[in-house]
């Protein structure tokens, strides 16, 4: 059974918040270690804010969600430099 995990993929000039389900915390780590994962709700986020993500949630296994691939594609141009 999955889970819910509020992420956030810091790209440098900003986050990019997002519901992912998976299988664990470890699983998502493994797959993902640029996200981070956050354990409690940030005060300054507001039910707006949790509900436009919860509409953007995605499952691990969507390899190609847009957020996935942006994540692939940083790590990609990270290690040829």
């Amino acid at each position: 059974m999955k889970t819910k995990f509020l992420t956030c993929y810091d790209y440098g000039q900003g986050g990019i918040w997002r519901f992912v389900f998976a299988e664990s915390k470890e699983q998502l780590s493994q797959l993902y270690p640029e996200l981070h994962i956050v354990n409690e709700q940030p005060p300054w986020m507001e039910k707006d804010d949790l509900d436009r993500m919860e509409k953007l949630s995605i499952d691990i296994e969507e390899t190609g969600a847009q957020f996935f691939k942006a994540i692939i594609s940083e790590r990609r141009s990270l290690s040829d430099e």
